[in-house]
């Protein structure tokens, strides 16, 4: 349902399936797929990046109420993608000053309204702008069960990145493997420039000191391997969309044990249905699957 007042020029709005236009019916089933397209037509639209820095359902128009459900928060996270068998998430962009989202219709718990009213805050930037821990579109794969190395080098800002370094050399299994560093840049020159080092000191996670960062060391499995995972990112102003990684691994006997030389250290941040879409506006080493 298309939302807007006098002279401001952001909408959000129900589309259709096949995303051909918006629809005109506020009725859907649990499991039904919402898709909601959110733009900018303002004044020069073709140089703005329109992003969603939030959104909340709420069982009145007030987004104040009790019960919510914050399901994009952070400037960008899409938090309902990490729940098991969601379909939520923000899909390829067409054009910078649009966004497309979708997401599974649900009802509150216990709630006999059968109704939920969704309120999101809309902003829109100049089409320079990239993704920022405060401007992003982040999505929450499902196949998240490391079985196995992916074959794609393509994703999207803020898909997660999961990477596991090991040790399969002699006596693996009395080894103990640890990441001193990793650092980013535009090729494949570690020394190029600009570069950023998101894991350093040793085997700190630096990028997990960011403002919604979703980026850790996972719990162990076998002392000769480690897994980690970060959002995928661009550095600002470059249009190769593209990265280079390179990370120094270390083997060490089973017995070591962390110190200030080998560690792994995370920094934690940290029925049918009538829906209501409201609006609120600021201007201005191996991946696996």
């Amino acid at each position: 349902m298309k939302t807007s007042l006098a002279c401001i020029l952001i909408f959000i709005q129900l589309f259709e399936e096949d995303w051909t236009g918006e629809t005109l019916t506020t009725v859907f089933y649990t499991g039904d797929s919402l898709r909601l397209e959110g733009s900018y037509s303002g004044p020069v639209a073709g140089h703005r990046r329109l992003f969603i820095d939030g959104c909340v359902a709420a069982l009145s128009p007030d987004p104040r109420s009790a019960p919510t459900y914050y399901f994009i928060e952070n400037h960008g996270c899409f938090n309902d993608g990490k729940e098991d068998g969601s379909n939520a998430l923000f899909n390829p962009r067409t054009r910078s000053s649009s966004l497309q989202l979708q997401l599974d219709a649900f009802l509150f718990p216990q709630d006999t309204r059968n109704s939920i009213c969704i309120t999101c805050q809309l902003k829109a930037t100049s089409e320079m702008q990239k993704s920022s821990p405060t401007n992003k579109a982040c999505n929450y794969k499902i196949q998240e069960d490391w079985t196995g190395e992916t074959l794609t080098t393509v994703f999207y800002t803020g898909d997660s990145l999961r990477l596991e370094g090991s040790y399969s050399g002699p006596v693996a299994g009395h080894r103990r493997l640890f990441i001193d560093g990793c650092v980013a840049a535009l090729s494949p020159d570690p020394r190029s420039a600009p570069t950023y080092y998101f894991i350093e000191n040793h085997g700190c996670f630096n990028d997990g000191k960011e403002d919604g960062s979703n980026a850790l060391f996972n719990p162990r499995t076998r002392s000769s391997s480690l897994q980690l995972q970060l959002d995928a990112f661009l550095f600002p102003q470059d249009t190769r969309n593209s990265i280079c990684i390179t990370c120094q691994l270390k083997a060490t006997s089973e017995m070591q044990k962390s110190s200030p030389t080998n560690k792994a250290c995370n920094y934690i941040n940290s029925s049918q249905i009538n829906v209501t879409v409201m609006l609120t506006s600021t201007f201005g080493l191996k991946q696996y699957t």
